[in-house]
């Protein structure tokens, strides 16, 4: 009778090797969260993959919205977007080891869209919505086949350069990320690894002080 095969959803690491530079454990997760699998438990995952702990936090984030009465109205496919685009810029990051600090387009359309349903907004923060509105609908395929987000809208494309980038969009999306991550802090992400560091800086120390004492043991006779 023929055995039936073995799947193996994720690779397991040799020695030394990251799961975090995998990419094929990468895909997994990702796939795991376009099915609608909890982002916390994925960054449970990346925590065991030892990825830094701004990203875990930042995975693990809620999601940041303007408060008012609208701030449960976001398009329905709009968080799961969030989630999957903050995960694609922790992979981009964590391959050229280095911590970001701007949210996705995504996110800062999210934060930005409850205050569209309370009154007009002012010209560079209408700029800033409608280019990370573009950003997230094109790239979760959110528009008609065929038409771009400004064909939809019928107006002329934004720009996101000069003043409107360093300062609107930058500093939204930096206080974006910033909010997200101390939230992370807060719920508790990362002391895991905290504490796991510390413990093995312990017995690293105590392993250093007993071989101290050998040599000077040795030494005496």
């Amino acid at each position: 009778m023929e055995q039936p095969k073995q799947v193996q959803l994720l690779d397991i690491p040799e020695q030394g090797d990251r799961p975090s530079s995998n990419p094929r454990t990468q895909k997994m997760l990702r796939l795991l969260l376009e099915m609608d699998c909890s982002n916390e438990l994925i960054a449970a995952l990346l925590e065991l993959s030892e990825f830094s702990i701004h990203h875990i936090r930042y995975l693990a984030g809620p999601i940041s919205v303007h408060q008012c009465g609208w701030s449960e109205s976001l398009p329905q496919w709009l968080p799961k977007a969030i989630y999957l685009d903050r995960f694609d810029a922790i992979v981009a990051e964590n391959e050229k080891e280095i911590v970001g600090e701007l949210a996705t387009p995504s996110e800062v359309a999210a934060c930005i869209y409850p205050a569209t349903l309370i009154a007009p907004l002012e010209r560079y923060w209408a700029d800033v919505y409608l280019w990370a509105a573009n950003e997230s609908m094109t790239k979760h395929g959110k528009l008609p086949e065929g038409r771009t987000f400004w064909e939809v809208q019928g107006i002329q494309p934004v720009q996101m350069s000069g003043y409107i980038k360093t300062e609107c969009y930058d500093r939204i999306a930096r206080d974006i990320r910033r909010r997200v991550v101390e939230a992370g802090k807060q719920r508790g992400w990362g002391k895991k690894q905290r504490a796991v560091k510390s413990d093995t800086q312990r017995k690293n120390k105590a392993t250093t002080t007993s071989e101290n004492e050998g040599d000077r043991q040795i030494s005496l006779f």
